[in-house]
């Protein structure tokens, strides 16, 4: 289940709180801005995996219908798993 964008918010800003308190980033320019960027790519990184979900499943029902028990006794989730990691694989996505 994909976080709310409230949520990622909250996490982001404690996330560069802690990295400027290290020391580990120096923020240039707008906080705000920095916040923002990197809840977006994080919104979209889990969006990616929602729809890379939405296709293993349907692939996986695919392969349940077109090969039946030639699926070498694995069930439904291990198709799923499997699928899931060759499509995030391809797409450069990671889980």
């Amino acid at each position: 289940m994909r976080p709310t964008q409230a949520e990622i918010g909250q996490v982001v800003v404690t996330l560069v709180e802690r990295l400027v308190r290290s020391g580990c980033i120096t923020v240039r320019g707008s906080r705000r801005d920095l916040d923002r960027r990197i809840a977006n790519v994080l919104m979209e990184n889990f969006r990616a995996e929602e729809e890379i979900e939405r296709d293993a499943r349907a692939m996986a029902e695919e392969i349940e219908r077109t090969h039946g028990r030639e699926t070498m006794g694995m069930n439904k989730q291990k198709i799923i798993a499997l699928v899931r990691e060759r499509l995030a694989k391809e797409r450069g996505v990671v889980l």
